[in-house]
């Protein structure tokens, strides 16, 4: 099971196009995250 699953990830990881759409999308979610406000004194629910 193990090698089946490092196999599917090696695989997904030589998929340049897709790695590069991925990189895209969370260089976009990081720069929307970092935009928010940080209060660290904010109560804990």
């Amino acid at each position: 099971m193990e090698d089946e699953l490092e196999k599917s990830y090696r695989e997904m990881a030589a998929d340049l196009e897709a790695e590069a759409e991925a990189l895209e999308w969370i260089e976009g979610t990081m720069g929307d995250f970092c935009d928010e406000p940080w209060d660290e004194k904010q109560p804990k629910e």
